[in-house]
């Protein structure tokens, strides 16, 4: 297969699109969705040290941004909470491009704003993606999740906790957007505490895995660095595809 053309830029009408997704969240394509929700997650929830020197007052670039449109998760894990998790991500990117765009709060004006000088108006915004030209992109969604749908429990091949040898049982597989694109982040737990489909217990141990948690820098082995994360020049089609490959990788055949 040919590799897919990369598209930097894109114009969307924000307005037309955020007003779409409050009918019918299945109205645009899921690249098209997740590239936008990307860039209200980055741009929205900036933090540094040029917005430190810029308002010394706050350590964010739009203080309260991201409670405002409302995180992905109701109690995430730290650092996750934007994090898309489970089939049910469109929804959520769906309500926070909503909020984002037609919401009415200082903190989001401020923001919309702001973003009309860098990508010009909502309703004509050309904004930094990572996306495949043409059609590629239109679903993407259904082989991310097929891992963890199609069998009641995910045990996984590969140890990503030193301490607990029992700690096999995938959970969860999230998407964690950021400036530069979108990392790969599983949640797993030991096999004798809860069921996926079961209610979760406080004595029940989870625990997250990204690439960034690497255990050991200089160790080419380290299960942690295989843990996908966007390269600069893969559209997030070609990249949410390769997720599914790994995690369909990483868990045991039936």
């Amino acid at each position: 297969m040919r590799p897919a053309a990369l598209l930097r830029t894109k114009k969307v009408d924000l307005v037309k699109l955020a007003k779409a997704l409050l009918v019918y969240a299945g109205s645009w394509s899921d690249e098209t969705v997740l590239e936008v929700y990307r860039w209200i997650i980055a741009t929205g929830t900036e933090t540094g040290e040029q917005w430190r020197r810029r308002d010394p007052l706050s350590h964010a670039r739009f203080p309260n941004f991201g409670n405002t449109v409302g995180h992905a998760q109701k109690y995430p894990p730290p650092g996750l909470g934007h994090a898309l998790f489970g089939s049910g991500w469109r929804d959520e990117a769906a309500r926070v491009i909503s909020r984002a765009v037609l919401g009415s709060s200082q903190v989001l004006e401020n923001w919309r704003r702001e973003m009309a000088r860098e990508v010009g108006r909502l309703q004509a915004a050309t904004l930094p993606v990572l996306m495949c030209r043409g059609d590629r992109g239109h679903f993407i969604s259904r082989s991310m999740w097929e891992a963890l749908t199609r069998r009641p429990v995910a045990l996984l091949n590969t140890r990503f906790n030193a301490v607990h040898e029992n700690a096999r049982q995938l959970r969860g597989v999230a998407l964690v957007p950021g400036r530069d694109g979108w990392a790969l982040a599983l949640r797993y737990g030991c096999v004798e505490d809860r069921q996926p489909h079961q209610p979760a217990r406080s004595e029940g141990s989870e625990w997250t895995a990204m690439a960034e948690m690497t255990l050991d820098l200089r160790d080419p082995g380290d299960p942690y660095k295989k843990i996908p994360v966007q390269r600069r020049s893969e559209p997030t089609a070609v990249f949410v595809e390769r997720c599914s490959d790994y995690i369909n990788s990483i868990i045991e055949k039936p």
